[in-house]
C-alpha cells in the first residue's frame, strides 16, 4: 500500500500498489492469512479501515519514515468478533471524538506503535484480547485504553498524559471482568473521572 500512488486502477501488486490501507484489507479473504505493507508516506492514510469477522492479517510498515493512519470523524481502525489483526510500527494520530482502535470480540497484537493525539479515547475493546509491545498511547483527550469485558497485556509500553478534566476515561478503565497485565509498562500523569492514572 502506498498513500503517493495513484489510486486508479490499484491492483495491490508493487506496480499498482493500492492508496489505502482499507483498499487491501478489503481484499483479505475469510481463510486467507494475508500480510499487508504499508509504505510511510508525507500524506496519511485518511480511510476509515473496517476488518470483517473471521479475517486474519498483519498492517506492517515497510520502509522508512512514520506511516500515519489519520481518520477524521470515525474510529480509525475496527476489528470485529472472530478477526485477529497485527500491527506493527504504525502511527494512528489525530481525528474527533472516534477511536482510535474499536475492537468488538477480536484479537488484537500492537507492535512498535503510536497512537497519539486523538480528541476520542485511544483504544476501546468490548470483549477483545489485547496485546500491546513497545508501543506509546498518549495525548489523547478522550483517555488511554477503555476496556469492557476481555483483557490487555501490556510490555514495554507507556500509557501517558490521556485525559482531561472532562473525560470519563483517564489512563485505563476496566468494567465487566476486563482483565489487566502490565510488565515494564509505565501508566501515568493521564486525567479523568474514572480509571487508573
Amino acid at each position: 500500500v502506498d498513500r503517493g500512488s495513484p489510486c486508479d486502477g490499484a491492483d495491490g501488486s508493487i506496480d499498482l500498489p493500492f492508496c489505502e490501507i482499507q483498499d487491501a484489507v478489503a481484499k483479505v479473504g475469510a481463510d486467507e492469512p494475508t500480510a499487508i505493507l504499508v509504505k510511510p508516506n508525507i500524506m496519511p492514510y485518511s480511510e476509515q479501515v473496517q476488518v470483517p469477522s473471521g479475517r486474519t492479517l498483519a498492517i506492517v510498515r515497510n520502509g522508512n519514515g512514520v506511516a500515519k493512519l489519520e481518520v477524521g470523524a470515525l474510529d480509525s481502525l475496527t476489528v470485529n468478533d472472530g478477526a485477529t489483526v497485527y500491527l506493527d510500527q504504525l502511527q494512528i494520530s489525530k481525528g474527533d471524538v472516534s477511536k482510535g482502535i474499536f475492537c468488538i470480540g477480536g484479537t488484537v497484537w500492537v507492535d512498535r506503535t503510536q497512537i497519539v493525539d486523538r480528541k476520542g479515547v485511544g483504544i476501546q475493546g468490548l470483549d477483545c484480547n489485547l496485546h500491546l509491545r513497545q508501543s506509546r498511547i498518549y495525548l489523547n483527550l478522550g483517555g488511554g485504553i477503555k476496556l469492557t469485558g476481555g483483557g490487555i497485556t501490556l510490555e514495554n509500553s507507556f500509557v501517558v498524559s490521556n485525559g482531561g478534566s472532562f473525560s470519563a476515561v483517564s489512563g485505563v478503565v476496566l468494567t465487566n471482568n476486563a482483565t489487566f497485565d502490565a510488565v515494564y509498562t509505565t501508566v501515568a500523569d493521564n486525567d479523568g473521572k474514572n480509571g487508573v492514572e
